[in-house]
């Protein structure tokens, strides 16, 4: 019985082996690689282009994948406070190029075991003949592309950024790569093959001329940007040093441009940091005149750096608001009158000669008061609201040697008012807080201003003024 199941287990084994060989015919006519799919895909002998995409690249991949080792310029931003900087880095790193294109792939479904696999296979003349048509083409661009750059290097008219030098670089690695490859091709006719590597070594020698050749032009460049800085054109270098950063230099230009960046930096920095004083300046004395939107229009040409509008709007804003016409006005007051004088009223007449033959300023009565206007609509016609406190001395200046007649005890007290202002005039109304004894006091006050010093110096509710008022209370 031992012996029976022994027998049978390699028989399975038998059986799975041979099962996996018959699942694709892998002979020498084809390239392929293959993946593991699911048991509903293999029934339905299909998957989807995505699947299809992934196995065609994977399969270029596995055909022709080669390593190439290149000196690749990043370009760093380094932040360092507000001006800023940054730092040109050289990297070394490895381009990985495959070369090729599978046009007619075959996807080929079977079963291995309890596996299902689909296949992709290209057979290897199609895929060396397509290859080999790619690379006509590209060299006929490429050496057009050359040509015309060489021109411009000696037109002197030559802009090359980062992204287009990279462009070449891998072009110019592809075709070697590719020959390379198409070497050992049995597919391809010598004579063409022959034709072909030469049109390639003719290309690839012109692209090499023109690298050494802007290279050597990274000199002149640099002097073009020194005439810039010195003519204070910074917009101009800082854009020529981005371009000239990116360029393909050695070590040693390098350090120069970096020594230059330095410089530029330094000398940028320290003319911005002047129109900011300048501006500071200018807003917090409120002026907005000429020289000041000048200084702002010179302001938005660093525009071009780093947060530079940020702060150009910013300046703008703060500038509108401190030289703007003002609204609301806290103020403080010191006020001296004539004494008060009672209004006989017992015959049922007011009576205004013991008024006149009372009124006059022998003595003094000062009062202090702090209080807050509000204008509205144009402040200029200074039409709004007021509030204010003000409180009397309860002691008399002398301002006379004659002696007081008929003088008022009404002293030593504190009113709370409410106004409202037209133009120069001010009028008031409120109800004293003190030991008074008279019944149902209230003091309506009428101010009106003489000078004010803002109008006087031309800059009319733009800035802090003194005003002298006449006022009777």
């Amino acid at each position: 019985m031992r012996y029976w199941l022994i027998f049978i287990f390699c028989a399975f084994i038998f059986t799975q082996s041979n099962a996996q060989e018959s699942c694709f015919n892998n002979d020498s006519k084809y390239y392929y690689v293959s993946k593991i799919i699911k048991r509903s895909q293999y029934k339905k002998q299909n998957i989807n282009s995505s699947e299809k995409t992934n196995l065609k690249q994977e399969l270029i991949n596995q055909i022709s994948t080669k390593i190439s080792v290149v000196s690749v310029l990043n370009t760093e931003n380094i932040v360092t406070g507000e001006s800023g900087s940054f730092n040109s880095i050289r990297n070394t790193s490895s381009i990985i190029s495959s070369v090729g294109s599978v046009n007619n792939a075959r996807f080929i479904y079977c079963k291995s075991g309890r596996k299902y696999l689909v296949y992709c296979a290209v057979e290897k003349r199609d895929f060396e003949i397509d290859l080999f048509n790619d690379m006509k083409a590209k060299v006929n661009i490429f050496g057009k592309k050359i040509t015309s750059l060489s021109e411009s290097v000696i037109s002197g008219n030559l802009i090359v950024n980062i992204e287009e030098l990279d462009k070449l670089k891998r072009t110019y690695t592809y075709l070697n790569d590719g020959i390379g490859f198409l070497s050992s091709s049995v597919f391809v006719d010598v004579l063409e093959k022959e034709s072909l590597v030469n049109e390639i070594a003719i290309t690839s020698a012109n692209y090499l001329k023109l690298d050494n050749k802007i290279n050597s032009g990274f000199e002149k460049q640099l002097q073009q940007l020194n005439k810039l800085l010195i003519k204070k054109q910074y917009e101009q270098t800082y854009f020529g040093l981005i371009s000239l950063s990116r360029n393909n230099i050695n070590p040693t230009q390098q350090q120069q441009l970096t020594k230059f960046e330095r410089r530029f930096l330094k000398d940028f920095g320290g003319y911005i940091s002047d129109l900011d004083q300048k501006i500071e300046k200018a807003i917090r004395n409120r002026d907005d005149s000429e020289n000041t939107q000048l200084l702002l229009d010179k302001y938005l040409q660093t525009s071009f750096f780093k947060n530079q509008l940020n702060k150009w709007e910013n300046y703008k804003r703060r500038l509108l608001i401190r030289s703007g016409f003002g609204k609301s006005n806290l103020y403080l007051g010191v006020l001296g009158g004539t004494s008060f004088q009672n209004i006989d009223q017992s015959s049922g007449q007011i009576q205004f000669d013991n008024v006149n033959e009372n009124l006059n300023f022998n003595q003094i009565l000062p009062a202090f008061e702090i209080g807050l206007k509000h204008l509205f609509f144009d402040p200029r016609k200074r039409f709004g609201i007021s509030i204010s406190y003000k409180s009397y001395s309860d002691t008399f200046i002398g301002a006379s040697d004659e002696q007081t007649t008929g003088g008022s005890s009404i002293s030593g007290f504190n009113i709370l008012q409410f106004g409202i202002n037209k133009g120069p005039i001010e009028i008031k109304y409120g109800t004293p807080k003190s030991n008074i004894s008279l019944e149902e006091l209230k003091l309506m006050s009428l101010r009106f201003d003489l000078i004010r010093t803002d109008k006087l110096s031309n800059r009319f509710a733009k800035s802090n003024y003194l005003s002298i008022s006449a006022f009777g209370d």
